[in-house]
């Protein structure tokens, strides 16, 4: 492992061939982020980033001599890859919040989404020129439907879809991201927050990138929906309880700290939804 430098030259002998990246990643995938617990998952996650990022590095450097079984490989590398920091950015993005005090652990969540873009890009790149060539890749739907989930550029995620083969686009999973995407789009938490109860993990954690912004435009739509029609100041509350069902939340508590945030007023296990004057 070598950290990043512009002015490092690259011998022959640094670049690994592909089967031994494959097994430099199935090493860091299995046998070091399973470590005992005592060693945090920030800190695994951390020496497992770095060296994913030589494994990206690696696989650019070659790819231009890749036979059709070393890009396989290569797709299969740069889908762990996407994986692995979906994962991480669900697990550590309420660092210094919950997990652990923010003196005992750095997460950069800027850092880790562009290395999630880097290798998604890459992938994609791979499943388009292979398309080219006759093969068609099992797992394209997914990264896909990864691409429409995290992106929230309309123009791009029309133009993305236009190229796409059907195949893709009739996929369950291609289907599910479509649905998500128009909810965000629409502002229909509703909408939003079912299909988080029907999405797999790794779909979820990326949907909860957009938690805050679903919440606040659900939080608007209920104080406008559910308030007592009147003068203004009149007001209804509703039960923190059922506020937290609707909007997919942990307990109670979360659902008050989320209408305090947002400078909602609560009463006891309720929060109150009043008319603006």
């Amino acid at each position: 492992f070598h950290r990043n430098d512009a002015a490092r030259v690259w011998q022959p002998s640094d670049i690994r061939s592909v089967s031994a990246l494959t097994a430099s990643v199935e090493h860091l995938v299995t046998v070091v982020l399973d470590r005992p617990l005592d060693v945090t998952f920030i800190h695994r996650a951390s020496f497992i980033r770095d060296r994913l990022r030589q494994v990206r590095q690696e696989l650019t450097m070659q790819a231009d001599s890749f036979s059709m079984g070393a890009r396989l490989c290569a797709v299969d590398l740069l889908e762990v890859c996407t994986r692995f920091h979906i994962v991480v950015e669900h697990r550590c993005c309420e660092l210094g919040l919950r997990n652990l005090p923010p003196d005992e652990a750095k997460f950069d969540s800027k850092m880790n989404m562009q290395m999630y873009t880097q290798a998604l890009s890459g992938v994609l790149q791979y499943y388009e020129e292979m398309r080219k060539d006759g093969v068609e890749c099992v797992n394209e739907p997914e990264f896909q439907a990864y691409y429409v989930v995290s992106n929230a550029d309309p123009e791009v995620i029309a133009g993305k879809l236009a190229n796409l083969p059907p195949f893709v686009l009739r996929h369950p999973r291609m289907q599910l991201a479509l649905r998500v995407y128009g909810a965000i789009q629409g502002g229909d938490f509703v909408a939003f927050f079912r299909e988080l109860r029907r999405s797999d993990y790794l779909t979820a954690c990326l949907m909860h990138k957009h938690f805050d912004a679903v919440r606040h435009t659900a939080l608007t739509a209920i104080n406008r929906a559910f308030r007592s029609p009147g003068q203004p100041g009149s007001e209804t509350v509703m039960p923190l309880s059922k506020l937290q069902r609707m909007l997919c939340m942990e307990d109670e508590e979360e659902a008050r700290t989320l209408v305090t945030h947002f400078q909602l007023e609560t009463r006891g296990d309720c929060v109150v939804l009043r008319v603006q004057g």
